[in-house]
């Protein structure tokens, strides 16, 4: 999988990092100090995982950056 979150990551010109807890990300949007901030970040889990995306993130996330970016169906990778 990591080998899979490398090339996705490559194809937009982001590194892959891992963190002290083992988890591999790719960060495309980092994280500023100012409020409300957009993140983009891509990373690897478990298949199934239950989304915990509150039913107002997508409204939101499309006021902060728009054009339906917050669709996290599908997978980046392919």
């Amino acid at each position: 999988m990591r080998k899979e979150l490398a090339r996705a990551a490559a194809r937009v010109g982001a590194q892959v990092s891992v963190d002290t807890y083992d988890i591999a990300r790719a960060t495309l949007i980092a994280p500023t100090t100012r409020y409300p901030a957009p993140e983009r970040t891509l990373a690897v889990g478990p298949a199934g995982a239950i989304d915990k995306q509150r039913d107002s993130f997508s409204a939101r996330w499309d006021s902060l950056v728009g054009n339906g970016a917050h669709e996290t169906s599908g997978d980046v990778a392919a």
